[in-house]
């Protein structure tokens, strides 16, 4: 092949080529020759271009003070794991073992459905954050929010609870699983008269101490009668309610809770 002189611009180029596809400082196959046809230049040119071309880029990384070869350095999420002992070990293996139960007809264990077991949590939320996107339009106006203080904004916390969908052999949906969102709150008497309302008027307000009696008294006269109503009447009646481990919890043999969850044909129990 007649040798073709290249400009600074090409050997550029040609060298830009080859590092396209390579992988581990090498062009795949057939990419030297494709090189050739290309650039109109010989096979020696083509390699020790190349040769050049990597020359140049070890020295550039050595002088950023990168000695290591790509792709022998990757990125890598680590979560934290919980340090779990020997108790916790055996209550989780109990937790487990509990869910499996023995189907006569298949005549082998398997794990429960779980359908009528409710599962319940806790969590604050903030009614606003000191920042939030809006998109509007161009007739729009923005949106005007005030706070006393961006560091006391008021928070809420909400008990939510859900349990596992129904659905018939049609794949029509024959119950949700949605129970419901019930907030922490209580009504209080306001201490002073404003423009807004008179002094002694009910106004709601987050309850910001969680206690048991606080848990009870939403277990009792908010959960518990939303299941009640909300519970298909095809289902079971035996219903556990998942919870986890928090101190404010109550348990399942408190007195005012088992004669709220023992009645109406009901059979409501707290697992935690």
């Amino acid at each position: 092949m007649r040798r073709k002189d290249l400009t600074s611009e090409e050997r550029a180029r040609l060298i830009q080529f080859l590092i396209i596809d390579s992988k581990n400082g090498k062009p795949p196959r057939g990419k030297m020759k494709a090189a050739e046809l290309k650039f109109g230049v010989s096979r020696r040119t083509v390699c020790r271009l190349w040769a050049e071309g990597k020359q140049k880029q070890q020295q550039a990384k050595e002088k950023r003070g990168v000695t290591i070869d790509q792709g022998l350095i990757k990125a890598h999420t680590n979560a934290i794991k919980p340090e779990l002992t020997a108790p916790n070990k055996l209550s989780r293996m109990r937790f487990c073992l509990e869910h499996i139960e023995y189907d006569r007809l298949l005549e082998k264990l398997q794990f429960k459905c779980m359908r009528n077991t409710i599962h319940i949590d806790e969590k604050w939320f903030y009614i606003t954050k000191s920042s939030h996107k809006f998109y509007l339009t161009p007739a729009e106006a923005e949106p005007h929010r005030t706070c006393k203080s961006k560091k006391f904004i008021t928070k809420v916390m909400f008990l939510c609870s859900v349990c596992r969908p129904i659905f018939g052999e049609d794949g029509r949906v024959l119950f949700d699983g949605k129970i419901g969102i019930f907030p922490l709150t209580e009504m209080v008497p306001a201490q002073r008269s404003s423009k807004n309302r008179e002094a002694g008027t009910l106004e709601q307000k987050p309850i910001q101490s969680i206690t048991k009696q606080v848990l009870k008294d939403c277990f009792i006269k908010q959960l518990v009668p939303t299941i009640k109503a909300k519970w298909p009447s095809f289902a079971s009646k035996t219903i556990f309610i998942q919870q986890d481990n928090a101190r404010p919890h109550i348990k399942n043999d408190d007195i005012e809770f088992r004669r709220c969850a023992s009645a109406d044909g009901f059979n409501i129990n707290i697992v935690h």
